[in-house]
């Protein structure tokens, strides 16, 4: 029948196909099982159907009833205790009813060996007639595995640790915590992981007693087992620093499962090791400017691999390296204006060891195998270095203006904010590099012609502006402009304008007949150098480049220009070092060193003396200026508001209004009055202070 087997009794009724009444079906399961599921068909509820199981020898186990249900399909369990092989079912002896049985499944248990794909059943009718049939079982055998997630899926690993988490004890990136699933329908026999065998009942004692591991190159610890999901539970820590190229590497582990009928399934937990690699940070040191002063006083010593600035110079910054896990870290090489020296080949060996010289012409810089350096000017008329950026001739821009940041305005665009200072952050254009000319701004604005060039528009007048940053401050920039015509609606005109370090604005100048130096009609080199009212250098780091109205302007055209090439001098000089560590990997970075003027002696409380205004002091001649002779004083009044004073020796002193006073040679004393003063120290020991009036 579809519905199931039952016993053929061709003389039968109706139900000829069904297991009726002094009828028997026999089934052998090939070995003996602990429990059989059924699915009977045909059976209504208050009908019954008996069973009774037998063990491999024939004995009678167990007996039993099944009863109908109201859809005519039950599901029943056999399981009598104790292990059977044989089952035999017939019409209960009460309320028996004929039966079909549709499906069998059974689980093997006992002495049970092998796997049965068949089984026998005989059948036997009223009249004592029989047949033997078999029955084929296709069994699918279940296999192990091992799953395990993918945590690192670009970097070629499952889990990531890194060399880096072994260099202090706040970073624990050297360790990793995960898990991994083992699935084994059949049971576990047993698990090896990276050569090491655990028994199910090891694996489940995991939870209260971890087990380490030692892979080689880190410890395995495996800290849980989940029985009823196979959630295998670990950490991994790297050990050490591992001996590698530059590069990453793979710990892989072994993981194989054995389940209970020898079938076996593996997998690879795959640690990714992250390679450690140096960070070296640039450093900055100051030393006194040269000039008036002899070269013992302008020293400054520090160590660009541990930060420390050994002699605590003004305004420096010299920051601590970051080592690598792949120790040693060692400083392996200095470089200046393009020119590498290596510590395999030193320039000499002295008490501090092996070191690199570099001689600037008016200074040296003399640094060694430790990270130990000293910078010493030689020359009084030392000046820096002077670089150069772009090209005088027409060349291919592009790559000629790496040493300095460039930035971008468009028409209308501030480059300064609401305090006047300058706004980087709002540069909203494009530079130019296109013309071999020299670099402008991309774009234009109401047709003006010269799109790649920084364009003055005459019909709102505005400007593009080219932000050039240096990066450190400079005390004097030429920059070499191009196609600033002479004779081009009676000229075209240009401006710059200075920024200091903090964006506060410092000068400005015009480009035009009068401030450049023309080496054709439309190239010349325009000087940018800052000098306060004493005659010092004002430095600053940022240049910007705007164009303003031709002198006879017209609707069409106005002022265009390129910035062809700047030469610039820093305050100071710019050297790099490398640093290495043991796997190769290697980081730069940059020692600059700053000249800088001497800072004025502040008495924070000064005893004050009282002065004579002296007689030849014209008090009513604004703008006057008085020369104190050897052992006198100088004084301006509170009549004269602006003022200019030359102090010999002694005590000089300004009283109110804006005065300006200058030490000469010898060891003077220089009073501020009450009025903005300018007070200038000369070649002595000046002293000066502050903004009050003796008594």
């Amino acid at each position: 029948s579809k519905d199931g087997i039952g016993v053929e009794n061709p003389g039968g009724n109706k139900d000829k196909e069904k297991i009726q009444n002094n009828e028997y079906l026999v089934l052998d399961l090939g070995g003996e099982v602990a429990s059989s599921d059924l699915v009977l068909t045909d059976f209504k509820a208050g009908e019954y159907a008996g069973w009774r199981a037998f063990d491999a020898s024939g004995s009678q186990v167990g007996s039993g009833s099944i009863q109908g249900e109201a859809d005519k399909i039950i599901n029943a369990t056999i399981a009598p205790g104790t292990n059977y092989q044989y089952l035999v079912f017939e019409r209960a002896a009460t309320n028996g009813k004929d039966f079909l049985i549709d499906g069998i499944s059974f689980t093997r248990g006992g002495t049970a060996s092998g796997t049965p794909d068949r089984f026998d059943y005989t059948l036997t009718d009223s009249d004592g007639d029989s047949d033997t049939a078999t029955l084929q079982i296709n069994t699918v055998n279940s296999i192990p595995s091992v799953d395990i997630t993918d945590h690192d899926p670009a970097g070629g690993g499952d889990e990531v640790v890194y060399e880096h988490g072994l260099t202090s004890i706040a970073d624990t990136t050297e360790t990793v915590s995960s898990s991994l699933t083992l699935t084994s329908p059949d049971g576990i026999a047993s698990v090896t992981i990276a050569g090491q065998s655990f028994t199910l009942a090891q694996l489940a004692a995991l939870n209260t007693s971890p087990v380490s591991i030692d892979t080689g190159e880190g410890t395995l610890t495996l800290t849980g087992y989940d029985t009823a999901t196979g959630e295998l539970s670990y950490s991994y820590t790297l050990k050490a620093a591992q001996a590698h190229g530059a590069g990453d590497l793979l710990d892989s582990i072994a993981v194989q499962i054995l389940d209970a009928n020898g079938d076996t399934g593996s997998g690879t937990l795959n640690i990714r090791i992250i390679d450690d690699v140096p960070v070296a940070h640039d450093d900055l040191d100051t030393v006194l400017d040269a000039y008036g002063y002899a070269s013992s006083q302008v020293v400054t010593t520090g160590n660009v691999l541990t930060g420390i600035d050994s002699d605590s110079s003004p305004d420096a910054n010299l920051v601590s390296d970051t080592m690598s896990a792949d120790s040693p870290t060692s400083l392996t090489s200095v470089s200046y204006q393009g020119t590498t020296k290596y510590f395999t080949s030193p320039d000499g060996t002295d008490a501090g060891g092996n070191y690199i010289q570099f001689d600037t012409g008016g200074s040296f810089l003399k640094m060694y195998e430790d990270g130990n350096y000293t910078f010493q000017i030689t020359d009084e008329a030392y000046g820096g270095t002077l670089y150069q950026v772009g090209s005088k001739t027409p060349a291919n821009m592009a790559g000629l203006w790496d040493k300095v940041s460039l930035a971008a305005f468009t028409f209308g665009t501030s480059y300064t904010d609401a305090s006047g200072k300058l706004n980087l952050a709002a540069a909203d254009g494009t530079v130019d590099f296109s013309s071999q000319n020299g670099i402008g701004v991309a774009g234009t604005q109401n047709g003006m012609p010269a799109p790649q060039q920084i364009n003055h528009d005459s019909t709102t007048n505005q400007s593009e502006a080219l932000v050039v940053d240096f990066g450190i401050e400079v005390i004097s920039a030429k920059a070499r402009v191009s196609n600033i015509f002479l004779d081009e609606n009676n000229g075209e005109i240009g401006k710059w304008e200075a920024f200091g370090a903090d964006g506060t604005k410092v000068g400005e100048g015009i480009i035009d007949i009068n401030s450049v130096a023309y080496v054709s009609n439309n190239v010349g080199d325009a000087s940018i150098e800052l000098l306060d009212p004493s005659g010092n250098t004002i430095p600053f780091q940022y240049l910007v480049f705007t164009s303003v109205a031709q002198t006879t302007p017209i609707p069409t055209d106005s002022s265009d220009y390129f910035v062809r090439a700047i030469d610039y001098r820093p305050i100071g000089e710019l050297f790099s070092y490398t640093i290495t560590d043991a796997d190769g990997d290697s980081s730069t970075a940059n020692l600059f060193i700053q000249s800088r003027l001497p800072n004025p002696t502040i008495d924070p409380d000064p005893i004050w003396t009282p002065i004579t205004v002296p007689t030849t002091w014209d008090d009513n001649n604004v703008g006057a200026n008085y020369v104190g002779g050897s052992g006198d004083q100088a004084a301006a009044s509170a009549n004269n508001q602006a003022s200019t004073m030359y102090g010999d020796s002694d005590t000089d002193v300004t009283v109110t209004g804006n005065d300006t006073l200058f030490g000469y040679n010898q060891n003077d004393t220089l009073y501020g009055g009450g009025g903005d003063d300018q007070l200038n120290g000369g070649a002595g020991n000046d002293t000066i202070y502050g903004d009050s009036i003796p008594a």
